[in-house]
């Protein structure tokens, strides 16, 4: 069976190895925590789903985003915040999670539903 590969990227390392174990039994899981290294992954990796956290030093996961879909518009993206403001504003996510995550279980329903979207426009 063909499992979809989701990019994770969040800048803090605890975080990104626990997202990134929490998916790889059922995805193909790229965990990067610079976000700058993203674009560089998108372009050389068939990547399904992005999660991303918001808010990050070098770039904030808006503009990642916003980068992302504009090269990549059928891309969909998860984001996560610490903030609830920030994620309710936000309109480059088509799903949000709000840290900490309540259950493991959350992480990755929510990245199934948006593969199921991803399904639903091909």
């Amino acid at each position: 069976m063909h499992k979809h590969t989701v990019l994770i990227v969040e800048d803090e390392t605890e975080l990104l190895e626990f997202y990134g174990l929490i998916l790889e039994a059922d995805f193909n899981v790229i965990a990067l925590s610079n976000p700058l290294e993203a674009m560089d992954a998108m372009a050389n990796n068939k990547i399904d789903i992005v999660v991303s956290d918001i808010s990050m030093p070098q770039i904030n996961g808006r503009d990642l985003v916003l980068a992302i879909k504009n090269q990549y518009p059928l891309i969909k993206a998860l984001g996560i915040s610490a903030h609830h403001h920030s994620v309710e504003r936000n309109h480059m996510f088509d799903l949000y999670l709000q840290k900490p995550l309540v259950s493991l279980e959350k992480l990755n329903e929510a990245v199934k539903e948006l593969i199921s979207q991803t399904l639903l426009t091909k």
